[in-house]
């Protein structure tokens, strides 16, 4: 009767932990999803094909935009 109950224990302890397994999963794959989501989107803001290469070349990757029609100033200091 004592071996009984302590096979029952086991097995029960043994669903337990497949079911908080399955659990550690689920939030490590969603935690993936979400990561990946996020770099997809903050992808959009960097521009990797910059005129003047070729197909074969690797280019510099610009931030945001890139400012070829901003005319800089040149400013006397006082």
């Amino acid at each position: 009767m004592v071996g009984e109950f302590a096979v029952v224990h086991h097995l029960q302890q043994d669903i337990i932990d497949v079911g908080v397994r399955l659990f550690h999963f689920v939030q490590q794959k969603n935690a993936m999803r979400v990561l990946i989501d996020a770099i997809c989107q903050h992808a959009a803001l960097v521009k990797a094909d910059i005129a003047r290469r070729r197909a074969d070349q690797a280019g510099h990757r610009v931030f945001l935009h890139e400012f070829g029609h901003v005319e800089t100033q040149q400013f006397q200091p006082e």
